[in-house]
């Protein structure tokens, strides 16, 4: 797999890991103390919610939450899907207002990093998780937010310091793990993400994006069979996830394993004829293993229609094809 290829592949496996992650693994509860500490019935208040907003009943889902909103409690889960459902049904102004007068009433370490999480970047929410990580420092919810925030503003050192600090307070912070293995990725410490990703993938081992972020960064280290492994675990639970197969197909390719990862795609074709990986992964099953140059070529270009993130390199070796130059 190409480096552009497989950057591509983690990131936007990391991408879908982080909005259902939060949800997922509180569902448990956690041990006191721990990020995701909460009552059974908030954590299971918690999954119905969850499952009623994912069938796109939001009302019910806000209904279900309201008694588990108690700003005492402060249950940070609760709140962060609480608020998402809200901005998803009211102006960002109002949902801020609602926070912010949350956190005039009780101004809490809690109350400040809940509302700078719906506030736009800037400098007050900076402020904010500042203040709250000074009133809260052994609170993982607070270190986690601000390498949150900094993660995305592109201050890829200090975030990976504080979800550092996060997963010493609670080593089994899924959030945490999730954002410090993607910090740790985009830093280039690849043995760091995937200590971070094994570890999540641990906890949460039917979580299908985990498990696709995990894979893509063990194939990148060339760790085939270890990503070929996880990767059939979870088709066996799964057998109909499309995306776990084309990333099986992918290993299966690089690895040399053409005859199973040919069947495949010849399937996943069918299904998925728009899918630029597919294209890629049998136009290098037709060039370097059936030598069916004309298909590879055709595929190829189908990969560039349909957007393929490694254009340069693809568009390398079809004029290379064009030119009689094959056999590598």
């Amino acid at each position: 797999m190409s480096a552009a290829r497989a950057a591509a592949a983690v990131l936007a496996a990391l991408a879908l890991s982080s909005a259902p992650l939060a949800c997922r693994s509180v569902f448990r509860g956690g041990e006191p103390g721990s990020a995701h500490a909460m009552s059974p019935e908030a954590a299971r208040a918690l999954e119905q919610a969850t499952n009623l907003a994912a069938g796109g009943d939001a009302a019910s889902a806000l209904s279900v939450l309201d008694p588990y909103l108690d700003e005492e409690a402060e249950i940070v889960p609760v709140h962060r899907l609480h608020q998402d459902l809200r901005l998803r049904a009211e102006p960002r102004s109002a949902v801020v207002e609602r926070y912010r007068e949350r956190a005039e009433r009780r101004p809490t370490a809690r109350a400040f990093l809940l509302l700078a999480r719906v506030l736009p970047p800037g400098d007050e929410g900076d402020g904010l998780l500042d203040r709250a990580v000074t009133l809260a420092p052994e609170d993982p919810w607070a270190h986690y937010a601000r390498g949150y925030r900094d993660r995305t503003l592109g201050r890829l050192e200090s975030a990976g310091q504080s979800l550092e600090r996060a997963l010493e307070l609670d080593p089994d912070f899924p959030e945490a793990l999730l954002e410090a293995g993607e910090v740790a990725y985009l830093l280039h410490d690849e043995e760091a993400a995937t200590e971070r990703l094994s570890h999540l993938h641990d906890l949460a081992p039917d979580d299908r994006s985990v498990t696709l972020a995990l894979t893509a960064v063990l194939s990148e280290r060339q760790e085939f069979e270890s990503a070929e492994r996880i990767l059939r675990a979870s088709l066996e639970r799964r057998p109909a996830d499309a995306d776990v197969e084309i990333a099986l197909t992918s290993v299966l390719v690089d690895r040399g394993r053409y005859e199973e990862a040919s069947r495949r795609l010849d399937s996943l074709s069918e299904r998925l004829p728009k899918d630029p990986i597919v294209a890629f992964n049998r136009a290098v099953v037709a060039e370097v293993h059936e030598r069916d140059y004309t298909k590879a070529l055709e595929l190829y270009e189908r990969y560039l229609t349909l957007g393929g993130e490694d254009a340069l390199r693809v568009s390398r070796w079809i004029e290379k094809i064009r030119a009689g130059d094959v056999g590598r």
